[in-house]
């Protein structure tokens, strides 16, 4: 299933890169869009010593009015999360916003921070005392961090996020809700 998706995203980076071509950007402060997609994995151990994994893969599109280095951005995406020892799966499908203050350090390399709100969708499972508790939810969360941006080649940056979402992960049975710390890497594509 991974290995599925993340070549799916390697094709999207490289049909955007494609699309892109005509519209060169020499310098990620003349961009007026970015868009994109971003990735991560993490696999770990929790507080109480159980194995933990996450999925995450978000894509964003953002606009950028040419003030101060402001970028408005919108975002959807799709998390999963599992806790091997409670037998614990859960799913989400994330939409949000945000509003990013980029800052050049050089024509290729830029730093920003972001804020936002974002609501998910959340469908998971628990095996409590030999029967399974299912649970869906809505509910929204805030999200903020830093990141860098490298231009790689024309009209392409990598893109390193470290996001901090409060609640973010909803508790199933008695475990409560959880934030949840991402480092997310992917693609952009400036025009």
């Amino acid at each position: 299933m991974h290995g599925r998706l993340a070549g799916l995203l390697v094709l999207l980076g490289a049909i955007s890169l494609a699309s892109a071509q005509d519209q060169v950007i020499p310098a990620l402060s003349a961009a007026g869009q970015e868009y994109g997609v971003s990735g991560s994995y993490s696999k770990q151990k929790d507080t109480a010593g159980n194995n933990t994994s996450e999925f995450s893969v978000l894509g964003h599109w953002g606009y950028l009015p040419g003030i101060a280095g402001l970028e408005g951005e919108l975002e959807t995406g799709y998390a999963r999360h599992a806790v091997g020892a409670l037998d614990s799966t859960g799913n989400e499908v994330v939409v949000g916003g945000n509003i990013l203050l980029n800052v050049p350090i050089s024509d290729g390399f830029a730093i920003f921070g972001i804020g936002g709100y974002a609501y998910d969708h959340f469908w998971g499972s628990r095996v409590v005392a030999g029967e399974t508790v299912t649970a869906k939810a809505t509910h929204g969360f805030v999200q903020y961090g830093a990141g860098v941006k490298w231009l790689l080649v024309p009209n392409a940056a990598l893109r390193v996020d470290y996001r901090v979402q409060r609640g973010a992960i909803r508790g199933l049975g008695s475990l409560p809700n959880r934030d949840r710390d991402l480092i997310l890497i992917g693609i952009s594509v400036l025009q």
